[in-house]
C-alpha cells in the first residue's frame, strides 16, 4: 500500500504562542517585588482619600495586581467603577472599563472584553485624552487579533501608531508596532516582521522601558527559532539573560528560558532544552502563570517523546491538559490531545488512542479549527492501518487529505485578501494625503479670489492680471490632479498584477512538490515494499518534478530581478553567429532525438550591439520552443532580416503551430499559458515573458506570427554594433 502524506498547511506555531505573546506585551513594566510595595501604599491611602482622587487608586490598584490575582484586580475595577458613577466622573470610569475588559479578555470572554474597551474609547475620546486612545486602540485590536481577524486587528494597532506619533507617545507606539510585527509574522511575511520587532525595540529603549525591550527581543529570538535559525535565536536570547535590567521582570526571563529550550531541541541539545524548559517552569509556577506552565510541559512533553521515554512524555502532556482544561483553552486542549495520542498509539495503547484523538476533533470543532481536524485524521489513518483496518485507514487518510487541500485553498485565498486590504490601507492613506492637498490648494484659492474681489476695487488692470495667473494656477492644479489619479490606477493595476502573477506561482509550485514529498515518503519508508520497476518508476518521476521546480524557479528569479531592475545590463559588440552555433550545441540532442533538422542562415559574421548573455537566453529559449513544438522529421531555419539600425533575427518551425486562443495568452502575465510539446514535454511558462523582456531591455522588440498546423515564426531586433 503506498502511502501518501500531506504535509500541514497550517503551521500551529502561530496559535501556540499566540496568546503567550499578547500577555506578554499587555502586563506592566513593574517586577513583583516593587510591584508590591506600590500595592500596599496604595492600599494604606485608600482609607485617607475620597472622590475622584479615591477612584483613581482604585484603578492604579487594579492595573497592579493583574500579574498578582486577576480576582482582586476585577474587585479594584469594580469598586472604581461603582464610586466613579456616583461621582459622574467619566475618565475614572472609562479606567474602569479598561481594567475590567482586560479581565474578561484574559478569561475569554471577548464580547464583553469588546463592548467594555469601546465604552472606555468613546470617553476618552469626549475627553481628548490621545494617551488613553491609543492605548485603548491597541487593547481592540488584541480583541480582533483573538478572533483571527487580522485585518481589524491592524487596523486598530495602525490608528494607535498614528496617535503615538503625532503626539510622542514612544512607549503605546512601541506596543502598537509590536503587535503588528506579530501579525506580518502570522502571515509567514517573516523580513516585514523582523523590522517591525526591531522598531518597536528601537521605541522601547527611547521610552526606557525595560519590559518592552526584553519583550520585543524575545519576539525577534522567537522570529528566529520559527525560521529554523537557532543560532541566532540563541544570541538574542542571551541578549536578555545577560541584562540585569531586562532579567529584573521574572516574566520576560521565564519566556526566554522557554526559547532557549525550544532553541537547543532544534539543534538536537537535548540535555540543554531539558535544562532550560525547566528553569522556564520553575519561574511560571511562582508566578502561577498556568498558560505559560502548560507550554512548558508539553514543550518537555515533545523532548521526551523525541527520546522515546514515553512514559515522562504521558505525564507532561496530562499535566498541560489539566491547565488547559481548567483554562477552558479548546486549542490548547486539542492540540495536547493530539500529542497524547501519539503517545498512546506508539505505546500500542490503540483503544485509549482512538477516544483522545475524538475528543480532540470535538474541542476542534468547537473553535471550527480544521487543521487540528486534519492532524487528528491522520493519525486516525496511522492507528487504522496499525490495526490492520485497511478501509478506515484509507478513509481517514483521503479526509485528511481532502481537509489539508481546503485548508490550503481557503487559507491562500484569505492571506492574499488580508495582504491586499493592508496595501489598499496604505493606497488610501496617500489618498487621503493628496484630498488634504486639494483642500489646502481650494483654501488657497479661496484666499487668493478674496484678495482678487478687493484688487478689482482699486484698480482693474489689477484685475485682469489677477484673473490671467487665477486661471494658469487653476490649469495647472487639474493637470497636476490628473496627473496623480493615472498614476495611482497604474499602480492599483501593478498590485493587482502582482497578486495575481503569485498567487498562481505558489499553485505551481504546490503540485510538483506535492508529488516530491509522497514519492520521497514512499522511497524512504521502511515499511513500504516497492518492486525495483517501481522504484526505477518513481525515481524517474521524482528527477522530472524536480528539474520543473527548478525551471520555475530560475524563471521567477529572473523575472523578479528584472522587474525589481536588479539585472545588470552589460552590452558589447560581439558576434551572433558564433554564439547560435554554441546554442545549436546545446539543443542538438533534443533535436536530434526527434530528427528535426536545423538550419543556421545568420550570416557570418553578424556583429551586433547587445548583453551578450541575455540574447543567448532569448535565442536559446526560442530555439527550444520551436524543438519541443515541432514534429519529428520537422525543419527549423534560423536567419536574419538587416534594418536601419537593427538586425532582426527570425526562428522558424514547421511545427504545431499556434489557436487564435493561445496566441492571445502567451504574453499575458495574468494567464502565464503553457502547453504541452509534441512529445509531451512540459514548461513553466513563464519563458517568452522573459524573452520578451530581455529584448527589450537590449533595445528591441520581440513579434510572432503563427498559423495552427503550419508552424511559427518569433523574430526579435537587436541594435547593430556600434563603431
Amino acid at each position: 500500500m503506498k502511502k501518501i502524506i500531506v504535509k500541514e498547511i497550517l503551521n500551529s506555531f502561530y496559535c501556540r504562542y499566540l496568546f503567550y505573546f499578547i500577555i506578554a506585551a499587555i502586563l506592566f513594566p513593574v517586577d513583583l517585588l516593587s510591584q508590591t510595595d506600590e500595592i500596599n501604599k496604595l492600599e494604606n491611602l485608600l482609607s485617607k482619600v475620597k472622590g475622584k482622587e479615591k477612584i483613581n487608586t482604585l484603578n492604579k490598584l487594579s492595573e497592579l495586581s493583574k500579574s498578582i490575582s486577576f480576582e482582586k484586580a476585577n474587585e479594584y475595577a469594580e469598586e472604581a467603577l461603582k464610586l466613579s458613577l456616583q461621582e459622574n466622573y467619566e475618565y475614572g470610569k472609562a479606567k474602569a472599563f479598561n481594567n475590567i475588559g482586560f479581565i474578561k479578555y484574559r478569561f475569554n470572554n471577548l464580547s464583553a472584553a469588546e463592548k467594555y474597551y469601546k465604552d472606555a474609547f468613546t470617553i476618552f475620546a469626549k475627553l481628548n485624552s490621545d494617551y488613553d486612545k491609543a492605548r485603548t486602540l491597541n487593547y481592540l485590536g488584541l480583541i480582533y487579533w483573538r478572533r483571527n481577524d487580522f485585518v481589524k486587528a491592524f487596523k486598530y494597532y495602525r490608528d494607535a501608531e498614528k496617535i503615538s506619533k503625532s503626539n510622542n507617545f514612544p512607549a503605546i507606539e512601541a506596543e502598537a508596532t509590536n503587535y503588528m510585527g506579530l501579525i506580518y509574522w502570522k502571515w509567514s511575511q517573516y523580513s516585514k516582521a523582523l523590522e517591525y520587532f526591531f522598531n518597536s525595540n528601537k521605541l522601547y529603549t527611547k521610552s526606557r522601558d525595560n519590559f518592552g525591550i526584553g519583550t520585543t527581543l524575545n519576539n525577534i529570538s522567537n522570529m528566529y527559532n520559527e525560521m529554523d535559525q537557532p543560532d541566532l535565536a540563541i544570541l538574542y536570547a542571551n541578549k536578555i539573560l545577560s541584562d540585569k535590567n531586562l532579567t529584573y521582570y521574572k516574566y520576560v526571563q521565564g519566556r526566554t528560558y522557554n526559547i532557549l529550550g525550544v532553541s537547543y531541541f532544534k539543534k538536537g541539545d537535548i540535555e540543554k532544552a531539558i535544562t532550560f524548559q525547566k528553569k522556564s517552569l520553575e519561574i511560571k509556577k511562582e508566578f502561577d502563570e498556568k498558560n505559560g506552565m502548560a507550554f512548558s510541559y508539553n514543550d518537555l512533553g515533545e523532548i521526551y517523546f523525541k527520546q522515546k521515554k514515553y512514559d515522562l512524555a504521558y505525564n507532561n502532556y496530562k499535566l498541560a491538559l489539566e491547565l488547559r482544561k481548567e483554562l477552558n483553552d479548546k486549542f490548547g486542549i486539542s492540540s495536547t490531545l493530539l500529542s497524547i495520542a501519539k503517545v498512546q498509539i506508539a505505546t500500542n495503547k490503540l483503544n485509549e488512542a482512538e477516544k483522545s484523538l475524538n475528543d480532540a476533533i470535538q474541542n476542534a470543532k468547537e473553535i471550527n479549527n480544521l487543521s487540528l481536524v486534519s492532524q487528528a485524521y491522520k493519525q486516525l489513518s496511522d492507528l487504522y492501518y496499525k490495526k490492520g483496518n485497511i478501509s478506515k485507514a484509507y478513509f481517514y487518510l483521503w479526509k485528511h487529505s481532502e481537509l489539508v487541500d481546503s485548508i490550503y485553498n481557503k487559507h491562500s485565498i484569505e492571506k492574499i485578501a488580508e495582504l491586499t486590504v493592508i496595501y489598499d490601507l496604505e493606497a488610501k492613506e496617500k489618498e487621503l494625503k493628496i484630498k488634504d492637498l486639494e483642500i489646502k490648494n481650494e483654501q488657497t484659492l479661496k484666499i487668493f479670489f478674496s484678495i482678487f474681489i478687493i484688487i478689482v476695487l482699486i484698480i482693474l488692470l489689477i484685475f485682469l492680471l489677477k484673473n490671467k495667473k487665477l486661471k494658469n494656477t487653476t490649469n495647472l492644479l487639474n493637470e497636476k490632479n490628473l496627473e496623480i489619479a493615472k498614476k495611482s490606477k497604474d499602480l492599483e493595476q501593478a498590485i493587482k498584477t502582482r497578486d495575481k502573477f503569485f498567487s498562481i506561482i505558489s499553485h505551481d509550485l504546490r503540485s510538483p512538490f506535492f508529488g516530491i514529498k509522497s514519492m520521497t515518503e514512499i522511497l524512504s519508508d521502511p515499511n513500504e515494499v516497492v518492486t525495483n520497476e517501481e522504484r526505477i518508476e518513481y525515481t524517474s518521476k521524482l528527477n522530472k518534478s524536480i528539474k520543473d521546480v527548478y525551471n520555475l524557479i530560475e524563471n521567477l528569479i529572473e523575472w523578479s530581478k528584472i522587474q525589481t531592475n536588479r539585472l545588470e545590463h552589460h552590452p558589447v559588440n560581439y558576434d551572433l553567429h558564433d554564439d547560435l552555433d554554441s546554442i545549436l550545441n546545446l539543443v542538438s540532442i533534443n533535436a536530434d532525438h526527434k530528427k528535426i533538422k536545423i538550419f543556421n542562415k545568420l550570416k557570418s559574421p553578424l556583429v551586433v550591439f547587445a548583453d551578450q548573455q541575455m540574447i543567448h537566453s532569448v535565442l536559446l529559449n526560442l530555439i527550444s520552443n520551436a524543438i519541443k513544438f515541432t514534429k519529428e522529421n520537422g525543419l527549423i531555419e534560423i536567419y536574419s532580416i538587416e534594418e536601419i539600425d537593427h538586425h532582426k533575427i527570425c526562428v522558424k518551425d514547421n511545427g504545431i503551430g499556434m489557436s487564435d486562443e493561445v496566441k492571445s495568452k502567451i504574453f499575458n502575465i495574468e494567464s502565464k499559458f503553457s502547453t504541452r510539446g509534441t512529445n509531451n514535454e512540459t514548461g513553466t511558462g513563464l519563458g517568452l515573458l522573459l524573452c520578451k523582456e530581455l529584448v527589450e531591455k537590449n533595445g528591441g522588440v520581440l513579434s510572432f506570427e503563427s498559423k495552427e498546423n503550419e508552424g511559427t515564426t518569433f523574430c526579435f531586433t537587436v541594435p547593430k554594433a556600434k563603431k
